[in-house]
């Protein structure tokens, strides 16, 4: 009975390896199915799309991408501005001449 114990535990790092290497192999066929054009631009255009839907459920920070309040004017992780008008050099420019 103890054999078969060290023999299983002597040839288990083995058969993992195995099995790993079948997934892997598995897996990446999978991955390799070819796409026609028309096929892989709806594929490109359905992913651009969930992004812009995850970017309008949450707001971000566009420079560091930490989750903001629509409320914040600062980012508070890295001091970006969120708000367009918030640094918007002409209007800063053209609020100075009419203030003269």
């Amino acid at each position: 009975m103890v054999f078969f114990i060290i023999l299983f535990l002597a040839i288990l790092p083995y058969l993992s390896l195995y099995l790993i290497r079948k997934y892997n192999e598995r897996r990446q066929k999978i991955e390799r199915i070819p796409l026609t054009k028309e096929e892989y631009k709806r594929w490109i255009e359905e992913l651009r799309q969930q992004l812009v839907e995850e970017a309008k459920e949450e707001s971000r920070c566009p420079l560091c991408g930490s989750k903001v309040s629509e409320d914040d004017l600062v980012c508070p992780y890295c001091g970006c501005y969120l708000d367009e008008t918030s640094y918007d050099v002409e209007s800063d420019l053209q609020d100075e001449e009419e203030e003269k």
